[in-house]
């Protein structure tokens, strides 16, 4: 066994190329791909620290994963960080020709239990604060949009014209598209009225007018998937860089709190998921957990709930409207009254809806004098 670096012996080209491809394709997503990428570097310095090569951790590869296992732990590594590394390392492992069964693999290797991230949810005030400090229209749209729908930002920022619906219904919705889907579903998710005014003058103000203009990949036009990806992996890690930038000011001190505990990466207990927590608490109060998650897009329950009709979900919309809304006068009550209105004319005979429509016309133009 020689010592020194060894990253090359992981890094054969021919073996990461196809890993990375086999990630990409599964998820079509670009996190995907870098993060596997990230975790086998992790690897890769444990070999260097432990003056291992491949061959040697070949011959006893149970053994040397566990190894690796303890090893993050000293590290401070949170428990979801050391369960993906030391996954990763396992395919590594597998593509290099070393033998590694599911069975052996779980009576050896003891991963961490995984603990719930220690993040908080933001509320309609600090939303306020943020939005209010915020110079980046795309990024205040985009936020706005996952407070109402619980999508995650990449689902959000790939987001086309055509993926809108703001008059066709009651309330505007949009359609995640399954290749932006996290889980390969389409799904159709409204959002407010406060955030159709927004998006509204945004469209103006970007000259965003053909379906197939990207809202906030402006002026992108697609040429294949990978580019794309990058793009869109690109535009998300800019705007969570102006959050954390919005928040690092001295007036957001009460909000910019790191997460207690023993953790190798600094995390934050509010970040842009915070605003996908807030509308998760808001949906899950009103019409429970399963719907939340449904809205959110979990596979389980999105099958169940989306049997529903469109309009059967913009009725169980209506019911959270209020909860979601941050701005200006609660939503649901313009809601209550333009129903209520429907209801009462409803009611009424011919000649008394002619008599009532007059009447809100010529309210609407005074004659003068």
């Amino acid at each position: 066994m020689t010592l020194g670096d060894r990253s090359e012996t992981i890094q054969t080209p021919n073996i990461m190329e196809r890993l990375k491809d086999r990630k990409y394709r599964r998820s079509h997503s670009l996190n995907s791909e870098k993060a596997f990428e990230s975790n086998v570097k992790s690897f890769a310095r444990y070999m260097r620290d432990k003056e291992l090569s491949i061959p040697d951790i070949a011959k006893s590869p149970i053994q040397n994963l566990d190894d690796f296992t303890g090893w993050l732990d000293r590290q401070g590594y949170e428990s979801t960080t050391i369960v993906n590394y030391v996954f990763a390392a396992k395919d590594l492992l597998k593509a290099h020709g070393t033998k590694i069964t599911l069975e052996d693999f779980r009576d050896g290797v003891i991963l961490p239990k995984i603990r719930p991230f220690e993040d908080k949810k933001v509320d309609a005030e600090q939303i306020r604060r943020i939005l209010f400090e915020c110079s980046s229209s795309g990024l205040r749209l985009q936020l706005m949009f996952i407070k109402d729908t619980m999508a995650r930002p990449r689902e959000i920022t790939g987001l086309q014209l055509k993926h809108v619906y703001l008059d066709e219904l009651e309330l505007p919705y949009l359609k995640i598209p399954s290749e932006l889907s996290k889980n390969d579903i389409p799904r159709e998710v409204f959002f407010t009225l406060e955030t159709k005014e927004i998006l509204k003058s945004y469209l103006m103000a970007k000259s965003i007018t053909e379906p197939d203009d990207y809202i906030f990949l402006l002026g992108y036009k697609f040429i294949d998937e990978r580019a794309f990806q990058h793009k869109l992996h690109q535009k998300c890690v800019n705007y969570n860089t102006t959050f954390r930038n919005i928040l690092e000011k001295k007036c957001f001190a009460d909000m910019n709190k790191k997460v207690n505990g023993h953790h190798k990466n600094i995390r934050y207990e509010i970040h842009p998921y915070s605003f996908k927590k807030f509308a998760y608490t808001a949906v899950s109060d009103v019409l429970g957990e399963s719907a939340a998650k449904a809205m959110k897009g979990d596979v389980k329950n999105a099958q169940t709930y989306y049997k529903k009709t469109l309009l059967e979900r913009m009725e169980d919309y209506k019911k959270v409207i209020s909860k979601l809304s941050v701005f200006g006068a609660s939503e649901d009550v313009r809601l209550e009254t333009k129903q209520q209105l429907v209801n009462e004319i409803s009611d009424m005979s011919t000649d008394a809806q002619q008599r009532l429509l007059k009447s809100l016309i010529d309210s609407k133009n005074p004659s003068k004098g």
